[in-house]
C-alpha cells in the first residue's frame, strides 16, 4: 500500500513539472523556459480514453487499446503515461518497432524515478529488432524489477504494469 501512495505523490509531482513554465526540448532534450504556452487541459474524454485502454490491456485487448490511445492527439500532463501506455499496447500486440518511440518518448517526459518504466519496456524491443547494446543501456536505466504504476485521476484510477509481469498472469 505504501509503494502505491508514493508512486500517486510521483505523479501528483510528475503533473506539477509538465504543468510549470518549463518544458524540455524534444531535439536537444534541454529543459527550456516556454513562453506564452498554450497548455492543454486534461478533459473528462482524455480520462476516459486512457481508462478504457487500461481496460482494454486488462482484458488482454492491445490492439483495443492502441486505437483509444490513438484518438487523442496530446493528453497534456498526461502525455507521459499515455506515451508509456501506447507504447507498452503496441509492444504487446507484437509491434515492438512502433512501440519504441512512444516508450523512447515516455522516457524522455517522465522524471527520472518514474522513467525507468520505459526503458524497462524497451530494453525488449532493442533486443528483438537486434540492438543488443542499446538494450543493455535500457536494462541499466530501467532495473529488473517488474513494476506496477498507479496514477489517480479524478473519479478513475488508471494502473500500468509491465509486460513481464503481464505475461506471467496469462
Amino acid at each position: 500500500m505504501e509503494m502505491c501512495e508514493s508512486f500517486q505523490h510521483l505523479w501528483r509531482d510528475t503533473c506539477e513539472y509538465l504543468s510549470s513554465e518549463r518544458d524540455i526540448n524534444r531535439s536537444t532534450g534541454i529543459n527550456v523556459k516556454r513562453r506564452n504556452a498554450v497548455r492543454t487541459q486534461v478533459t473528462p474524454k482524455i480520462i476516459r480514453r486512457l481508462v478504457a485502454a487500461d481496460g482494454y490491456m486488462e482484458l488482454n485487448m492491445p490492439h483495443r487499446a492502441v486505437t483509444e490511445l490513438e484518438k487523442v492527439d496530446s493528453a497534456g500532463p498526461l502525455e507521459g503515461p499515455r506515451r508509456l501506455l501506447l507504447g507498452i499496447a503496441l509492444k504487446r500486440s507484437g509491434d515492438e518497432d512502433m512501440a519504441i518511440p512512444h516508450l523512447e518518448a515516455a522516457a524522455r517526459m517522465m522524471p527520472s524515478p518514474v522513467r525507468r518504466f520505459a526503458w524497462s519496456e524497451l530494453s525488449s524491443c532493442y533486443r528483438s529488432m537486434g540492438s543488443d547494446e542499446l538494450a543493455d543501456l535500457a536494462e541499466k536505466l530501467g532495473g529488473e524489477s517488474e513494476y506496477e504504476l498507479r496514477i489517480a485521476l479524478p473519479s478513475a484510477e488508471l494502473t500500468i504494469s509491465s509486460t513481464e509481469a503481464f505475461s506471467e498472469l496469462i
